[in-house]
């Protein structure tokens, strides 16, 4: 699991690549609920959690996701990053395989 500091980070993070650079608080606590849903829903298509700092790809995605949240199109990010959600999930597919972990 992740601490408050990495939650902080990661918010941090996510607000950057926004291109949001003032204190917000209500933003804030919005993208902070953007980032737990599209954290669980980006873990729940690799079959496993993703440390989102070590894994660029995903957390790609999960900056993206965040984008089309603010914008209130969740719906049309998984219709513009299907085929990339797709990869998410074979290669969470794989690690499983490789682990011998079953689903």
């Amino acid at each position: 699991m992740e601490n408050i500091t990495n939650k902080d980070e990661l918010l941090e993070q996510i607000l950057n690549e926004l291109d949001h650079t003032f204190h917000d608080e209500a933003f804030e606590k919005k993208i902070n609920g953007i980032i737990k849903r599209g954290k669980a829903y980006l873990n729940d298509k690799f079959g496993s959690e993703i440390n989102f700092a070590e894994d660029g790809i995903a957390m790609e995605l999960l900056v993206s996701y965040c984008r089309y949240g603010r914008s209130n199109a969740i719906e049309q990010f998984r219709h513009d990053f299907q085929t990339e959600l797709t990869a998410l999930a074979l290669r969470g597919a794989l690690k499983s395989a490789e682990s011998g972990e079953t689903q």
